[in-house]
Formats: C-alpha cells, sequence, structure tokens
C-alpha cells in the first residue's frame, strides 16, 4: 500500500493477522523492504503484524532533495507508525535501519516495545565519514550499478557472491533501483551519527546481532554498544554472514530475533 507520512508518499506492505502484535521493520541503506522476505513468514507465524516500508528515496518511496538526517528518518518512521494508527512496536533495524531504530527507541521511547538492531553502529569515525564522500561522488560520476557492484563486495563474504544465490540477484536489482537522491541524503544522515555516547539511555528490552564477518558493523564494534545498552542481553553474532546478516544467513538471523521478540 502506499501512504501519506511525514510530507511523502511511502511505500509499504503489512503481512500477518490485524490483532497481531506490530513490528516494524526498516531496511539497510540502498536496498528496500524485500530484504525482509526471508523473515516474513516466521514473524507472522508467531503473531506478529510485520510492517516493511521503503525508506525516502529508497524502493517506492518518494526521494526529495539531499542531505537528510537521522532526525529527518526517525521522524518518517514516526509518521508511519501514525498513519497506521500504531501506538507503540518492536522495531527491527538493519544496517541503516538499525541507526533508525536506535534513534526512535532514544528520542520516543514511549513507542518502541522492543528492539533489534542489527548489522549497525552508532558512531560515524573520520574512515567511514570518508567512505560516504567516496561512495556518494562514485554513484554521481558512475551511477548506481556501479555504487551497488562495490558494496556488494562489502554487504557479503566471497563465498555468498561467488555463489550468486537468488537473493543476492534480488537485491542487487532492488539496489540498483535506489534513487541517487536517496543513496546521497541517507550517506549524509550517517556521516553525522553520534548515538554511542546516549546508548546507555535506551529503556526498551534491546537485541544486537551482527554478521562473523561484517565489515561496516564488526562484532567488536557491536559488542561495545550492546555493553552501552543497560537493557541489552549478550550480542549475537551470525557465523559465516557479512554485513547484511538477515539476507546472507536467513535461518540463523530469523531464529535468533524470532526467539527474542
Amino acid at each position: 500500500m502506499r501512504i501519506q507520512a511525514g510530507g511523502i508518499d511511502v511505500h509499504c506492505e503489512i503481512d500477518g493477522p490485524d490483532s497481531g502484535r506490530p513490528l516494524l521493520c526498516l531496511h539497510s541503506l540502498a536496498t528496500d523492504m524485500t530484504v525482509w522476505d526471508a523473515q516474513v513468514p516466521a514473524f507472522t507465524a508467531t503473531g506478529f503484524r510485520v510492517v516493511r516500508v521503503d525508506l525516502r528515496g529508497h524502493g517506492g518511496t518518494t526521494a526529495t532533495p539531499p542531505p537528510y538526517t537521522l532526525d529527518l528518518l526517525v521522524a518518517d518512521a514516526v509518521a508511519v507508525l501514525d498513519a497506521l494508527d500504531i501506538g507503540r512496536c518492536s522495531v527491527l533495524g538493519l544496517s541503516l535501519g538499525g541507526m533508525i531504530a536506535m534513534g526512535l527507541a532514544l528520542d520516543h521511547p514511549e513507542r518502541v516495545d522492543k528492539l533489534v538492531v542489527a548489522d549497525a553502529r552508532a558512531d560515524a569515525p573520520p574512515p567511514y565519514v570518508a567512505l560516504w564522500d567516496g561512495i556518494i561522488e562514485r554513484a554521481h560520476a558512475e551511477g548506481m550499478a556501479a555504487v551497488v557492484d562495490a558494496s556488494i563486495q562489502r554487504w557479503f563474504t566471497p563465498a555468498f557472491v561467488e555463489q550468486r544465490p537468488p537473493a543476492l540477484e534480488r537485491l542487487r536489482a532492488a539496489a540498483t533501483r535506489t534513487t541517487i537522491e536517496g543513496l546521497e541524503g541517507c550517506g549524509r544522515a550517517l556521516q553525522q551519527l553520534a548515538y554511542l555516547p546516549r546508548l546507555h539511555a535506551i529503556t526498551a528490552p534491546t537485541l544486537f546481532v551482527t554478521g562473523e564477518h561484517d565489515g561496516p558493523a564488526p562484532p567488536e564494534v557491536m559488542q561495545e554498544m550492546a555493553a552501552a545498552v543497560p537493557t541489552a542481553g549478550e550480542l549475537v553474532v551470525i557465523p559465516h554472514a557479512g554485513h547484511l546478516s538477515a539476507v546472507e544467513q536467513p535461518e540463523a538471523f530469523t531464529a535468533a530475533v524470532t526467539a527474542f521478540l
């Protein structure tokens, strides 16, 4: 369906019973809601009403001129919940979606029941800021296809890329459809990441998950984040997975998240 939220046209999809517990799923940068395709059946089978959205400038959701801020992307998520008349929900976010989920838990704690932060980070050290400068420059010079081909190498392990499973090809197609405005807007938002000193203020029960071979959000970085959140349990590390662990190892990822939720 399409809804008006935050002054833009938002593409979203809802699965599961109307009476189910709401679960908001937020995808990674330069992908779309389909990153959660493998998880939806398990989530709905356990009684969740799964709400997936395409983020601003991604998938079927309106792109606005960059730059964006994390405050804007968090406000978009709140606007979606308001438009769907959802007062409180569990929130699952992957990479950029995980950063938005942390912002939601920090700035709107009354809206978050449980929180799952997957393959994300809470700060933006200089090399991370420089990475996004390079990605944005390349997108403008060579187009999204070139950016996606380079990103695939950061998102997944070499073995997964070599196998070229259908899930990888579907994600590649979705990523290539991302607008340059959405990529640049969200990339600029990530350059401003500064949640790390605030993580102690998260009150929702929280699960942190990352891939064993995640480069952008390695286990040691996410371990520091988990240790900073009083309501977090042990960090779950998904074996044989890179940055998009929900796509590369869906069974292990789904099992960990479902058990927590």
